[in-house]
């Protein structure tokens, strides 16, 4: 965890801004733009960056360049019960 923390620490402040509110705050990208006064994109961006930052810590990616799964965007919509597996529409 120290590993991590410090990782985190050795980003850039905008990075660690937008980590810190969409993975431990757990906003969506539409209010972390609203509270640091940025565009949508440049939060996905700094978020992206700032995930390619930590994959650099040991034990972090599952495989040669691999990163875990992306997590669906938070202010999606949800999917009905079974229609990612075909199921009645």
């Amino acid at each position: 965890m120290a590993v991590l923390l410090a990782a985190v620490q050795a980003l850039p402040g905008p990075h660690q801004e937008v980590l810190t509110l969409w993975a431990w705050e757990g906003l969506s990208y539409e209010e972390i733009a609203v509270a640091l006064g940025v565009e949508v994109g440049t939060v996905r961006s700094r978020r992206h960056r700032a995930r390619a930052g930590l994959r650099a810590v040991e034990g972090t990616a599952t495989g040669p360049g691999a990163s875990p799964p992306e997590p669906p965007d938070r202010a999606a919509p949800a999917m009905p019960p079974g229609a990612e597996q075909g199921g009645p529409t």
